[in-house]
């Protein structure tokens, strides 16, 4: 058998899965989880138009039980955009899923060495992400590697017009705390939204629910997830009506 010369290139990994996801397990039939993850991946998934559009760059999905991994190649032609694509689809996923679903997502992107060998993605950048998504206290948070951002700045091929544009935009969807860069899913969402002040209303109605839900001490883990949750809501919301007007309905 000859002998496979594996290399490892540049790629975007994102690694994302459902917060809670054994308690839903646990709560619900398996039609209803069926349900939970075609829309789970529906929402993760990469646009399947390469046909449509031959240099688009190739993009992998794949998943296992609550777990979903997109790979992109970061060096062929047709990337301009394509991290900017990545974080509104991510915007997208986390906003659906918690409105319309009740289910809170968390996950991580990075930037760095991998690659696909036996139908097999591995590399630092796999592990990178799922150390993002794995941290601890683990609230429902994308969080983005600054491999990420220098990717960006090192890489023309990323661009729509230039380097500076491409920073701005890609720096537009992020939030900072202490430090650490997640994807700002809420402002956003609010920002795109015909009825503004439904996504606060319902995105607020969420997470008072879930705090009288695990109000008892048993459940002080599940708690903190949403503390956090209630404690960037607002921000979000305070920031949002010191400089931007939020439309009623």
């Amino acid at each position: 058998m000859q002998k496979r010369d594996v290399q490892y290139e540049p790629m975007l990994v994102t690694y994302v899965d459902i917060l809670g996801f054994e308690d839903l397990v646990r709560a619900k039939s398996a039609n209803d989880i069926s349900r939970i993850l075609r829309v789970f991946n529906e929402e993760t998934a990469p646009a399947k138009f390469k046909h449509d559009v031959p240099n688009m760059p190739d993009q992998e999905h794949v998943s296992f039980s609550d777990l979903n991994m997109t790979c992109t190649r970061l060096r062929g032609s047709g990337n301009r955009g394509i991290i900017f694509n990545q974080f509104l689809r991510l915007v997208h996923a986390q906003s659906i899923l918690l409105l319309d679903e009740g289910i809170p997502i968390r996950g991580g992107i990075a930037v760095g060495p991998a690659t696909r060998s036996y139908r097999k993605y591995y590399g630092p950048a796999v592990i990178q992400a799922y150390r993002l998504e794995q941290s601890k206290p683990g609230p429902p948070r994308i969080l983005v590697d600054p491999s990420v951002l220098r990717e960006i700045e090192n890489n023309p091929l990323l661009w729509m017009h230039d380097k500076e544009d491409e920073l701005k935009t890609a720096k537009s969807f992020l939030s900072y705390e202490d430090g650490i860069a997640f994807i700002d899913y809420l402002r956003i969402a609010i920002g795109e939204a015909e009825n503004s002040a439904w996504v606060i209303e319902q995105h607020d109605m969420l997470i008072k629910e879930r705090l009288a839900r695990y109000a008892k001490r048993k459940f002080k883990h599940i708690r903190e997830k949403y503390e956090w949750l209630r404690r960037y809501h607002d921000r979000t919301v305070r920031s949002l009506k010191k400089g931007t007007r939020i439309r009623p309905s």
